[in-house]
């Protein structure tokens, strides 16, 4: 179904690379920060280490160790962009091996669209398994679209097709897009009520539907990424916490240098195809906040001042306290 009849070496394609350099997510994932490899060099996610790097530990549950769509697709994604730059047969091997797990993993919704299900729970957000992602969908799209232009197999074309129309149908359908009371356009990474609006989730998410529409002509694509940019260019300033970007609505919490690097990087895109000026101001802001002394000051205190901070170091204190007393009774 998926024979690949390309010619060794043969790159080009109008997509090209994906324009969001992902060579350091590549490295997490084989430096195995994230989990073990399948026998075919895929990458699976411990979910117990995960969790427990992220300092959430759930009352005696134990987590799986299971394929993430993102982590393939983004894994897929490095290796091609290793391929174009000049890499080797066996970059070219992986990448088309992601693309082909993700074309065979997709799963039909109720209505007339497929997913890639999320086999793990998302405590952070209250999502029990399975769960779709628009992350996952844009970036999974991204990758089978590329898989296409270097194969021209049609059955990739056939799954970025399938892959796309979750962004049609809205997330109380089990889709991935998001209505807000003013007609506003959302495309949810973590589909949950009231939805979290996740940046750089919508934005990968976007980038799939920008790319779809460049390929296919497809005028829905078109449509649907040109909302969430009118979206984004309203709502970005709730984004900025004055010292560094949130990597949400719903926690509201300042990211750390990695997401806030991918923010940056993730509105120069879009300023590059949008011509919008809100996304080139907030991105030369997003910079230079991050260097800023006053601002690296506050990165540093005020997240530990926050109400979930502040519980769990009384909790901590209290348990603390309550050993101690155990101690001076034996």
């Amino acid at each position: 179904m998926f024979e690949d009849k390309s010619a060794p070496g043969r790159v080009n394609g109008l997509l090209g690379a994906y324009p969001i350099d992902l060579s350091e997510e590549l490295g997490r994932i084989e430096s195995g920060t994230y989990g073990p490899f399948d026998e075919a060099g895929l990458p699976l996610v411990d979910y117990n280490q995960w969790y427990g790097k992220h300092g959430i530990h759930g009352e005696g549950q134990n987590f799986p160790t299971v394929y993430t769509p993102v982590t393939v697709a983004q894994f897929g994604l490095a290796h091609h962009q290793e391929f174009l730059a000049g890499g080797a047969e066996k970059n070219r091997r992986l990448f088309l091996t992601a693309a082909r797990w993700l074309a065979e993993n997709l799963k039909k919704g109720d209505d007339t669209f497929w997913v890639w299900e999320h086999l793990f729970p998302m405590s952070i957000y209250g999502l029990n398994p399975p769960w779709a992602s628009a992350m996952a969908q844009g970036e999974g799209v991204s990758l089978l679209l590329r898989a296409y232009e270097l194969t021209k197999n049609q059955a990739f074309l056939r799954a970025a097709r399938q892959a796309f129309q979750a962004f049609l149908f809205p997330v109380e359908q089990g889709g991935v897009t998001f209505f807000d009371l003013e007609g506003n356009v959302w495309f949810e990474e973590y589909p949950v009520t009231p939805p979290p609006h996740v940046l750089n989730g919508m934005i990968f998410a976007m980038i799939g539907l920008y790319e779809f529409w460049r390929l296919t002509g497809d005028v829905d694509g078109h449509r649907l990424f040109v909302s969430g940019a009118l979206t984004l260019s309203k709502f970005l300033p709730k984004f900025d916490a004055g010292y560094g970007s949130r990597y949400d609505l719903k926690t509201r919490r300042v990211v750390e240098e990695k997401y806030h690097r991918i923010h940056v990087a993730q509105l120069r895109l879009l300023f590059d195809w949008t011509g919008e000026e809100i996304f080139r101001k907030m991105a030369d802001r997003w910079e230079s906040t991050w260097t800023n002394p006053v601002a690296k000051l506050k990165r540093a205190i005020l997240p530990r001042l926050s109400p979930a901070w502040i519980s769990r170091q009384a909790r901590r204190a209290f348990k603390k306290n309550s050993l101690a007393h155990l101690f001076a009774r034996s």
